[in-house]
């Protein structure tokens, strides 16, 4: 059975082949900068690219920190035009179980044909979304509790590490050089939602209006 600490090891391992798996079935990058490999017994992609990777690593080893000590409520993969616009925001939301009962635990084999199941919607993502125009490129953003774990130092050539937490009228974000990273009314694609041990993860995609584009 997977327990609390060992489903946010495996929660992480999916969410960075997720953000690789978003970034080729958006087109954010060109296909040919990928290779494929298997994860959960399904056809993934990867980026080829080091510091791409090395990029997402980073992002990822921050939130296991935060997510050992319940501190994300969510984790956003934002995609923005070359006017720096927000097109797309892929919301992995968390949630801890509100009872003994839903904090059981989940056999891994059953866990991974979940997570599998994930990887697949997101690789056939681009059934139900518009295509997305030319020179797109992203931003991975985290929404922490209220009272949750001080943001992780910037290191000298890392990543900027971006917390997200609730504002009036959509999202605050700390840091001065951040554009708008809220989406005005947008459209909701939900995606897949599952539950493990204390955690449950559930991805939606939000979505520029057509008419506002």
């Amino acid at each position: 059975m997977v327990n609390e600490f060992g489903s946010v090891d495996i929660f992480c391992e999916f969410l960075e082949a997720a953000i690789h798996q978003i970034l080729h079935a958006r087109d954010v990058y060109p296909q040919e900068l990928f290779q494929r490999g298997k994860l959960y017994n399904v056809p993934v992609q990867k980026s080829r690219h080091p510091d791409l990777n090395d990029y997402v690593s980073h992002l990822v080893r921050s939130i296991h920190g935060w997510m050992s000590k319940g501190g994300v409520e969510s984790v956003i993969l934002l995609i923005v035009d070359s006017r720096q616009q927000p097109l797309e925001r892929f919301v992995f939301e968390f949630r801890r179980a509100s009872s003994e009962e839903e904090a059981a635990g989940l056999p891994l084999p059953a866990l991974e044909r979940m997570l599998s199941a994930f990887m697949t919607k997101i690789s056939l993502s681009h059934a139900v979304l518009r295509p997305l125009p030319q020179d797109c490129h992203f931003q991975v953003l985290v929404c922490s509790p209220e009272e949750g774990p001080e943001p992780v130092p910037e290191v000298p050539g890392e990543p900027l590490w971006l917390e997200e937490c609730p504002a009036e009228g959509g999202f605050g974000v700390h840091t001065s050089e951040s554009p708008a990273l809220s989406i005005t009314a947008p459209a909701i694609v939900p995606m897949k939602t599952l539950r493990c041990g204390s955690m449950r993860i559930q991805l939606h995609v939000e979505v520029q209006p057509e008419e506002a584009m």
